[in-house]
């Protein structure tokens, strides 16, 4: 085991006004309800699917409905937001979103486009926080249907991409690898699977229209059967397409940035045409039904694993989306009970909540409240308030009340790990961000860092619990102790340094039970 050296005194959280201004929780508060029901969920999927009424937006459903995907930003604090975007039964697109702080739907009034020649239900994408695409197909009075394009980007505002090649069939399918990026793709009428792209950066280029869109349509695979498919990019030029046979397999069709299209078999069966999200490169998550479960197909980039998800209502309807929202390991799922109403089901595989550790909570003790929040998670069965971790390091009665006097001092974190059977195999470094990821989402450990004043001898340490990314830019999940245990986000380079009183000087990484 690597030992870190220094003195004790020099890692006490000593002086309520020092902790004040330590790491200053942002205003107003949002550590509470939100944070805990997404990290809370130790058994994967909510078992009980949250059944949201359209009555809330003033419409039923019609046609279908799609998914997208964007992450909004409030001062320090970061939520995920649903976007559903809609065709009700006037032949109206509507737009309606939902954020994790509430919880509830809300309607768009901004977006009310009526066309009554629609002739599929729209897709929907983001590549960026205030940015959302639409796509569906219209009516031709003679010839093949034309393909339209909303999007927002702080007002609405409409295209017509022209006519198809051939007549359609289904809905479009939409996918981004990234900001100024779309990749559009549909099965038209004689069963073939045909692409077009758009690039921001291409605008009147050779192969491009003044607009961004190449010229002509790629076909990408022949002889499609009659099915919808569904489309994600988990990273620049890495797109994956996957569809049900008539027999009820689920086959992907996946092009990775260093090899072309390839098509496979993944073995599983299911009932209900796919919708398909990813966490990142080469990471696929595919959502249908079975036997009325919602099944989850998976795969790594080397084999695809299944699990089945029941709630206490059977599933009957169509999964009709599927949405990664920027936190790693995180899917939104959406389904469709009776065409009036959306069941929402929430996914987070990640590490289960960490204890609060406040039975008593004191501004002295992060050197025993970190390493203990990590501890009750690692045994699972610990389930032992701070006062008990600093009571076996300085051998007195530290869950009295009051608390003693003795009690209220500088500690070691380390000690803490060594008397309840904690290893680490690094405390001199300070990881970068696919490093924490690694030790977040492969390992399933958390990492504590240590955190150094620049204008006094006291210290910090608090515990990294999650960190995913938004936009090109990785945000990290800390729960602090001078906090109440609760957690907040900053973004991760910042955290890093996040002022001039405080740095970031090493952390524990490698944890792991002897």
């Amino acid at each position: 085991m690597n030992q870190h050296a220094f003195a004790r005194a020099a890692l006490a959280c000593a002086g309520a006004a020092v902790i004040a201004g330590c790491l200053d929780a942002p205003v107003p508060s949002e550590v509470g309800t939100a944070d805990q029901d997404i990290f809370a969920q130790t058994a994967g999927a909510h078992q009980t699917a949250k059944t949201l009424s359209w009555d809330a937006v003033a419409t039923k459903l019609d046609g279908g409905f799609a998914l997208a995907s964007a992450t909004a930003s409030n001062g320090f604090w970061l939520y995920n937001v649903n976007h559903a975007v809609y065709r009700d039964t006037t032949g109206c697109l509507r737009h309606a979103s939902m954020n994790d702080i509430n919880g509830v739907w809300q309607n768009d009034p901004t977006l009310a486009s009526c066309d009554p020649g629609f002739a599929s239900a729209p897709a929907a994408v983001s590549w960026a926080v205030g940015r959302l695409d639409v796509f569906w197909f219209a009516y031709s009075l003679i010839g093949p249907t034309h393909l339209a394009h909303a999007f927002w980007d702080g007002s609405w505002h409409y295209e017509d991409l022209g006519a198809t090649a051939t007549s359609t069939s289904g809905v479009p399918a939409v996918a981004s690898w990234g900001v100024g990026h779309l990749d559009v793709m549909w099965r038209d009428s004689v069963g073939d699977l045909r692409w077009r792209s758009f690039d921001r950066s291409k605008k009147g280029a050779a192969g491009y229209t003044a607009n961004g869109w190449t010229v002509g349509e790629t076909v990408l695979l022949s002889y499609l059967p009659n099915t919808q498919i569904a489309v994600t990019e988990p990273a620049v030029n890495e797109i994956h397409v996957v569809y049900r046979t008539s027999s009820g397999k689920l086959m992907h069709l996946g092009k990775r940035p260093t090899t072309g299209w390839a098509l496979e078999n993944t073995n599983a069966t299911i009932d209900t045409e796919p919708s398909v999200t990813s966490w990142g490169a080469g990471n696929l998550v595919v959502y249908a039904t079975r036997s009325g479960a919602l099944r989850q197909v998976t795969s790594t980039g080397t084999a695809w694993t299944t699990k089945d998800w029941t709630s206490s209502t059977a599933l009957t309807g169509e999964v009709v989306a599927a949405s990664a929202l920027g936190r790693a390991n995180r899917v939104d799922v959406l389904t469709s009970l009776d065409g009036a109403t959306l069941s929402h089901t929430l996914y987070q595989e990640s590490l289960p909540g960490f204890a609060e550790l406040a039975n008593p909570q004191t501004q002295y003790w992060c050197w025993a409240d970190a390493p203990g929040m990590v501890l009750n998670y690692a045994y699972g069965d610990l389930n032992l308030a701070t006062c008990a971790f600093v009571s076996a390091e300085l051998g007195t009665n530290c869950c009295a009340s009051p608390t003693p006097e003795d009690c209220l001092t500088a500690g070691d974190p380390e000690a803490v790990m060594d008397t309840w059977g904690m290893t680490w195999t690094d405390s001199s470094s300070v990881l970068s961000a696919s490093q924490l990821r690694y030790e977040l989402y492969v390992r399933h450990m958390p990492v504590i860092s240590h955190q150094s004043s620049n204008v006094s001898s006291t210290n910090h340490v608090v515990v990294l619990r999650d960190i995913y990314a938004i936009a090109g830019t990785d945000y990290v999940v800390i729960a602090d102790p001078a906090n109440g245990g609760k957690s907040w986000v900053w973004p991760y380079a910042t955290y890093l340094a996040y002022n001039t009183n405080w740095s970031v000087d090493y952390m524990y990484s490698g944890l792991r039970l002897e």
